[in-house]
């Protein structure tokens, strides 16, 4: 085994672990991007009915490396619109609180999809956006009482029935009220308030002898 021998073997040596240890640092900034790519974002939990046209969401955007530079959001998946700070500036902090107003909705459901991006242009994933599903709702539920029959009565206690109906949200409540008096809440026939159309009843306190007049009234889920 000779002296020049063994110099061109280590020459070799390091040859390779030189490229080895390229081929680590070069695969570095691969691994530190896939985990830099996508800031997350969250929205506040919101009413799923309303019965205003003019909504606010409010959220987080955050990122573990990379502060926060823009939130965008869309509604029925037409164009990004941008969002405000709360703090009032972005691109300060990793973790950014955010709002935003959608107004002249139309009566019906919505989905809004949110979006951030990062100052170092890292953009939220579209499977990642952070999605509210919610209907706008600003018709009254209709509502009617079915007539007592016989009239007269001779049961000063009578049980009245009727239905309450709304186009887009269920019905929340039923109350019912004798002669102007106080407002009283009324049963579910089916044991809950909770589909579009809701069979509701009451059974009225003891009535003097005489005309008595019963009106009855219907919320839903959307306040209306």
């Amino acid at each position: 085994m000779t002296l020049c021998w063994l110099m061109r073997r280590l020459g070799k040596l390091r040859l390779s672990l030189a490229l080895v240890m390229i081929l680590v640092l070069a695969g570095l900034p691969a691994i530190a991007q896939a985990e830099d790519e996508t800031p997350s974002v969250s929205l506040d939990p919101c009413p799923e009915y309303t019965n205003v046209n003019n909504v606010t969401f409010t959220g987080t955007a955050t990122h573990d490396n990379s502060p926060i530079a823009s939130v965008e959001h869309r509604v029925d998946g037409g164009l990004w619109d941008e969002a405000t700070p709360v703090d009032g500036q972005f691109g300060d902090s990793t973790t950014e609180r955010y709002g935003f107003t959608i107004g002249n909705l139309d009566d019906g459901w919505h989905t809004v999809d949110v979006k951030a991006t990062t100052k170092a242009g890292y953009t939220t994933a579209p499977d990642e956006y952070a999605t509210a599903v919610f209907c706008v709702d600003t018709v009254a539920p209709t509502i009617a009482i079915t007539p007592l029959s016989p009239d007269p009565s001779g049961d000063n206690t009578p049980a009245l029935v009727g239905v309450a109906q709304d186009l887009s949200s269920p019905i929340a409540a039923v109350e019912y009220r004798v002669d102007g008096g106080d407002w009283t809440a009324a049963l579910a026939v089916d044991g809950t308030f909770d589909p579009i159309s809701e069979n509701y009843t009451f059974t009225t306190a003891p009535l003097a002898d005489g005309l008595h007049t019963v009106q009855a009234r219907a919320r839903d889920s959307a306040g209306n």
